[in-house]
């Protein structure tokens, strides 16, 4: 299956796991239809963005280590 849909730009999406099926979630302005696709994209993405930032400062700390020595 392979999905295009807008929120604010336009987002692609290919799977094997999920159909085209839209569920309806409540945003601030009221309710709108997303793909499952996206919502569990969204719902699994917490993790990597903390890792990712923590992982940033990292090597922010050891760029400027190597830098002052």
């Amino acid at each position: 299956m392979m999905i295009k849909c807008y929120d604010k730009r336009e987002v692609r999406f290919a799977s094997s796991l999920y159909d085209d099926s839209m569920r309806c979630v409540l945003v601030r302005g009221g309710s709108t239809e997303k793909p499952e696709v996206v919502l569990n994209y969204n719902s699994n993405m917490k993790g990597v963005n903390l890792a990712d930032g923590h992982l940033h400062f990292y090597f922010f700390a050891l760029n400027r280590l190597k830098n002052t020595t």
